[in-house]
C-alpha cells in the first residue's frame, strides 16, 4: 500500500518530511528506524502529509500542525 501510493518517494535523507513544492516524501533508509513497524508508521505518516496537495484532498495545510 505504502509503494502504490502516487507520490516520489526519496530515501537516504537525514529526516522524514514531505516536500510540498516538489510534491516529494523523504525518508532515511529503513536501517535508521529501531524497527519495520516504525519505518511504515514514518512512511504513512508523511503520506497523509501529503494529502494536502491541491490534485488530492486539497486539505488546509496553513496552521501549525499542517
Amino acid at each position: 500500500m505504502l509503494g502504490a501510493w502516487p507520490v516520489r518517494v526519496s530515501f537516504g535523507w537525514d529526516r522524514a518530511c514531505y516536500l510540498p513544492g516538489i510534491d516529494r516524501i523523504q525518508l532515511p533508509d529503513r536501517a535508521s528506524f529501531h524497527s519495520p513497524a516504525a519505518f511504515c508508521a514514518t512512511w504513512a505518516h508523511e503520506q497523509i502529509h501529503s494529502t494536502g496537495q491541491e490534485s488530492r484532498l486539497k486539505r488546509d495545510l496553513a496552521g501549525a500542525a499542517g
